[in-house]
């Protein structure tokens, strides 16, 4: 008889933190289901994939029956960010806490125990950021959205403890490393060109390596934190605070490693301005709009504390060796296949 597996469901699985997430979750034994609107991840070798939409009540409520999980780990979400997106585009960004509620009414029995959603540092704004998780000030359309996913939970966490239902947030920083689409690609692309330009001023960031975001669900889905107000709830998925010299300084060090002869430029604001302005003159997709440099001049601190039996942001040291790790499998594995 084989041992008994915790079965975990991920809402939101095919992305780029599914995908890690599924990988992590397979090694600590758990039996992994998914449910997104894209068809199934190539990982896991006993991963079952369920297509679906979040907003869809009906079919999300057949699935959660058919799967009974133990835990379910909500990414379900749009993340992009552009002038030409509205609120409504970012529906599904908050349907899920509703519609798991819903979902349990009337059942006679299941094993969920858990419910992990996924907001965003960006509920705050750079302005605000760092000072008090629940002074809502989001600075972009998307923020907007998971300001109303959190309000939703809010809402509903009471339906969630009178069922016996543990529930947490986690708001992820700047995710990066792993086969992210646009840093192992376009970035490390930039850099190895020597293109890169970040201004010569410090400027603190909340940066998370992927590796650091899935051990903060592993330790929510396997521990068991004590959680008192809602507030402290609410965890967000980082690293400890580093410049972005350091942060940049470190991935130039792990190509380097590889034989790539990967550089970057501190350069005055000024600069910046100036070649973003030039990108936008010449009608080409520009990589560097003024919205980004803005963006590269403030401070983006958020609370490093978390719960008792969570696992801890790594310090810088544990990054920069993490991301050499990363990015040298990478590359090994890809000149090889």
């Amino acid at each position: 008889m084989g041992a008994f597996k915790l079965k975990i469901f991920i809402l939101g699985s095919s992305g780029y933190i599914g995908k890690h997430l599924i990988v992590e979750l397979e090694k600590f034994n758990y039996k992994v289901f998914g449910y997104d609107l894209e068809e199934s991840p190539i990982v896991g070798q006993e991963y079952k994939h369920f297509q679906g939409d979040v907003r869809d009540p009906i079919l999300l409520k057949q699935t959660l029956i058919e799967v009974d999980p133990h835990i379910v780990i909500d990414l379900a979400s749009l993340t992009v960010v552009g002038d030409s997106y509205v609120l409504d585009d970012y529906d599904h960004n908050y349907a899920t806490p509703k519609h798991l509620l819903d979902s349990l009414q009337n059942l006679t029995q299941f094993n969920l125990k858990k419910v992990i959603f996924t907001s965003t540092q960006y509920v705050i704004g750079p302005e605000y950021s760092g000072l008090n998780p629940m002074g809502y000030a989001p600075h972009t359309v998307y923020g907007q959205s998971k300001v109303i996913l959190e309000q939703e939970i809010r809402d509903t966490i009471n339906g969630f403890c009178g069922f016996g239902i543990e529930v947490s947030i986690v708001r992820p920083t700047n995710v990066w490393g792993g086969d992210h689409p646009k840093y192992s690609t376009l970035w490390e692309g930039l850099l190895a060109k020597g293109v890169v330009m970040i201004p010569n001023i410090k400027v603190l960031k909340s940066y998370c390596h992927i590796s650091t975001l899935c051990d903060l669900y592993l330790s929510l889905a396997s521990k068991k934190p004590k959680f008192g107000s809602f507030k402290e709830r609410i965890i967000y998925g980082t690293d400890e605070l580093m410049s972005q010299d350091e942060w940049v300084s470190l991935q130039v060090k792990a190509l380097r490693t590889m034989g790539i002869k990967a550089r970057y430029w501190k350069v005055p604001v000024f600069v910046l301005r100036m070649v973003s302005a030039l990108l936008s003159f010449l009608g080409a997709k520009n990589p560097l709009p003024q919205s980004r440099v803005d963006s590269m001049l403030v401070d983006y601190p958020v609370i490093l504390d978390r719960p008792f039996g969570v696992a801890s942001p790594k310090d810088k040291l544990s990054v920069e060796k993490v991301a050499h790790k990363d990015i040298q499998f990478r590359y090994s594995r890809d000149k090889h296949l």
